[in-house]
């Protein structure tokens, strides 16, 4: 398909793959089902503010921009390959549902603020092999998993996470600057944070990163090193 018509029709067909030319569109996510695959060529672009809210359906390659503003909103299940979302906040005031799981792999986080933030992550999150950057937030009763992923500011004075919820971080590299705030902070009650084979760096210089952990609740809170 090739404009915003045709992507919609397709979609509202049973089709169960969708390609999707290089553009700019509104992304239609009321018309995506289940089982569906959206893949896009290198230069799709959704603008505006997105739901990504999918069924559990997979995109692959797509950019979700909104430069100055929130890029994505709302309740997001579904799966994520290569894409790339750009925004002053990213992905902001996010929600998941208990029983669903999102998967975002080898995506990249832009942002001149924050990154993601989930308000009321019920449902686990998982970010693999991804790019994330700028001030990011979750909380809820579902579990959030790093594996392989990379942490840093990109155009944001922040690089880091506030935990609300119980978070494994496996094989992450945290990319640290100096006049930056660099943070893995636990700010909820009660959860675990699991550290497995993850480093730091401070202006390219190998750091520790247990000195990265704290957060107003670290206390209440345990953090486990492997």
């Amino acid at each position: 398909v090739s404009n915003a018509a045709e992507l919609k029709d397709a979609l509202d067909t049973d089709a169960k793959i969708v390609s999707v030319a290089a553009g700019n569109y509104t992304f239609p996510a009321a018309s995506v089902k289940a089982g569906q695959t959206i893949i896009c060529e290198e230069g799709t672009v959704f603008a505006g503010k997105s739901s990504l809210d999918i069924k559990g359906a997979t995109i692959i390659g797509a950019t979700f921009k909104n430069e100055n503003d929130i890029a994505v909103s709302g309740n997001v299940y579904g799966e994520f390959k290569n894409c790339t979302f750009e925004g002053s906040e990213a992905l902001r005031w996010c929600y998941s549902e208990a029983g669903n799981t999102t998967v975002f792999e080898n995506c990249v986080i832009k942002t001149d603020f924050r990154g993601f933030h989930y308000d009321d992550m019920n449902g686990d999150v998982i970010f693999r092999n991804c790019e994330i950057n700028g001030f990011n937030a979750y909380g809820g009763e579902g579990t959030a998993t790093f594996e392989g992923c990379t942490f840093g500011c990109d155009q944001s004075a922040y690089n880091g996470l506030n935990i609300y919820s119980n978070t494994n971080l496996i094989n992450c590299t945290f990319n640290f600057v100096s006049g930056k705030t660099n943070f893995i902070d636990m700010e909820g009650t009660g959860k675990t944070l699991t550290i497995t084979n993850c480093t730091a760096t401070l202006d390219g210089v190998e750091a520790n990163i247990a000195d990265f952990v704290g957060g107003s609740k670290l206390a209440e809170n345990t953090v486990v090193y492997n």
